[in-house]
């Protein structure tokens, strides 16, 4: 069997090579059954230009109904900011510009994203805006998907208004105990391990959906196997619905941090992971598909009502595009200089927050060729893996 693998809609097939060989030699016949089901799956097209149909039209935004944050956690990038709640009135005109950019963007599915900050310091707000995000996709006809973004730690008191409106959660975990305090302490310095796992635990037992982030350097690389080991014996493994691993860049946090992997570690650092996650019955997160980046097909809303044009600038005024309550325009950016590589589907240049960062412009590339080439056939075997099951043995 061969897995072929759309990097535009993140879809996969698993087909028998000869098959496969009789398909690029286009010897089928077009009424073959298994021939309609790759058609219909977007496998095979029969005018791939450049620029391709990507299905359901999606508008992303993340939403940050706080700045504050009760956690000091040790690569934040997102320290600089003041501590600021949205209030009820700003959360109105939110309303307002999401239901003028859905009537007139043609757009038929709505990620609406609860972020921070830590959004939860913010219930109130993160209420009224869920249930009202519902009534107006209701009646626009739009697909609405809601997620929270959270560190955990107060999850446990709103897992049961939660489950009205949020689709997923996201919950960070960095190691088991000490070492995940250690990155991810409160505000007195008092560990965080215990209430994450807890406000996991409930969000899970109430009937959310959801996956654990661990970010990753120098500082826990070694200790993440623990953790997957832990959460296996807890029975995670089988409720949440993957397990992702994202390395912590140096400029995320600051210029002087020194504990990031060089994209060479990383790379082996991965793969070692994923291996580890599947080995042990968990479904790992999904490979990249169609940029994944929400620069230019999606916006970030901070607590005062400025839009920025992904999470990653929330706070830096020279990205701010405007307020809510005025003129905006999303950037569109293309990076010609990526036009012939083959990954540039699931790329597009590069993370532009992380290309800004770095002094490079929007327009210029920051190039991840050599993290797909080392990786991404086999990320897709593993998640395929995953996906498919196989009951958890060791790592």
């Amino acid at each position: 069997m061969v897995i072929i693998y759309n990097m535009l809609s993140g879809d996969y097939a698993l087909v028998e090579g000869d098959f496969l060989e009789k398909v690029l030699c286009d010897e089928v016949s077009p009424d073959d059954s298994d021939l309609r089901m790759l058609i219909d799956g977007g496998f095979v097209v029969s005018d791939f230009s450049s620029s391709p149909p990507r299905g359901v039209r999606e508008f992303s935004v993340f939403v940050s109904v706080t700045s504050r944050c009760n956690l000091r956690c040790v690569y934040c990038y997102e320290s600089f900011r003041s501590g600021v709640d949205m209030s009820l009135d700003v959360a109105s005109k939110v309303l307002d510009w999401l239901s003028s950019v859905l009537s007139g963007g043609g757009y038929e599915r709505l990620v609406f994203v609860h972020y921070g900050g830590e959004p939860l310091l913010n219930p109130g707000v993160i209420t009224y805006l869920g249930r009202e995000v519902r009534k107006l996709c209701s009646r626009l006809g739009v697909e609405c998907v809601e997620c929270l973004v959270t560190n955990g730690t107060l999850l446990s008191g709103f897992s049961s208004t939660a489950r009205e409106f949020i689709d997923f959660v996201q919950v960070t975990i960095d190691g088991v105990g000490l070492v995940h305090d250690v990155r991810r302490p409160y505000v007195d310095g008092r560990g965080s391990f215990c209430d994450v796992i807890s406000g996991l635990l409930s969000a899970l037992d109430h009937g959310l959906r959801g996956c654990i982030r661990v970010n990753v350097d120098r500082g826990n690389v070694d200790r993440v196997p623990e953790l997957l080991h832990y959460l296996r014996d807890l029975g995670v493994y089988r409720k949440i619905n993957y397990i992702g691993f994202s390395p912590v860049y140096p400029p995320q946090a600051t210029s002087t941090y020194s504990q990031a992997l060089s994209l060479d570690e990383w790379c082996t650092h991965f793969l070692k992971l994923l291996r580890c996650a599947v080995d042990l019955g968990f479904r790992i997160q999904p490979p990249p598909a169609g940029g994944g980046c929400t620069f230019g097909s999606g916006a970030a809303i901070d607590e005062r009502g400025s839009v920025y044009p992904c999470p990653g600038f929330l706070g830096i005024e020279a990205m701010c595009l405007g307020r809510i309550s005025g003129y905006w325009c999303l950037p569109r950016v293309e990076v010609k200089a990526c036009e012939d590589c083959r990954f540039k589907w699931i790329c597009e240049g590069g993370c532009r927050y992380l290309a800004y960062v770095t002094g490079r412009g929007l327009n210029e590339r920051y190039c991840l060729k050599p993290y797909y080439e080392r990786v991404l056939e086999e990320h897709v075997r593993l998640f395929v893996k995953s996906v498919e099951g196989s009951e958890g043995g060791s790592c």
